[in-house]
């Protein structure tokens, strides 16, 4: 994943115009890098997208990257946060995963344009390096491994159980 600094311009007063343009802007690059490819849209067909000059998207990000890592960060933060829902949500190991793919659908939805990005530019993407500033700390990832853990232990166990019953019930066969 890339990460580059963005350039968030502060909120003008009386209201948040630049926030409101910016996501605006994602939007629309969004829509462009599903529909042509992450490295094939330029900085100009954006802009043009958005009806200013490409030097006037420099005011919002400081690259084309910047703003592809924004779709992607928003895309990834959605599903993690579906996940220690799910997580928070419920003991039950089987509960939990059921919700977390339920969870996964509906964020695949709202972030299609992100989705297609990964889709089409995959090598790209995960050629760039991770940043240590994305890493998630082990106390975000003991959640969700500990049902993950839990649930390959339950299923595991269930799995024995029923080899066990049914080489009784064999062995009761043969003993018949």
């Amino acid at each position: 994943m890339i990460r580059v600094t963005t350039t968030k311009k502060p909120a003008r007063a009386g209201g948040g115009e630049p926030s409101a343009r910016r996501a605006r802007l994602v939007r629309l690059a969004g829509e462009l890098f599903a529909e042509k490819g992450f490295r094939a849209t330029t900085v100009r067909e954006i802009a043009d997208a958005a009806g200013i000059l490409s030097g006037s998207l420099y005011h919002h990000f400081d690259s084309k990257e910047s703003i592809g890592d924004e779709i992607l960060s928003a895309f990834l933060d959605d599903v993690l946060a579906g996940y220690r829902a799910a997580v928070h949500d419920t003991d039950d190991p089987r509960a939990a995963i059921e919700q977390m793919v339920r969870s996964s659908t509906a964020t695949l939805s709202r972030h299609r344009a992100a989705l297609t990005m990964l889709q089409n530019d995959w090598a790209y993407f995960s050629a760039q390096p991770r940043p240590k500033s994305r890493d998630l700390p082990a106390e975000k990832i003991a959640p969700t491994e500990r049902v993950l853990r839990n649930t390959i232990i339950s299923q595991w166990i269930a799995q024995q159980s029923k080899l066990t019953v049914l080489e009784e019930l064999q062995a009761a066969r043969r003993a018949a």
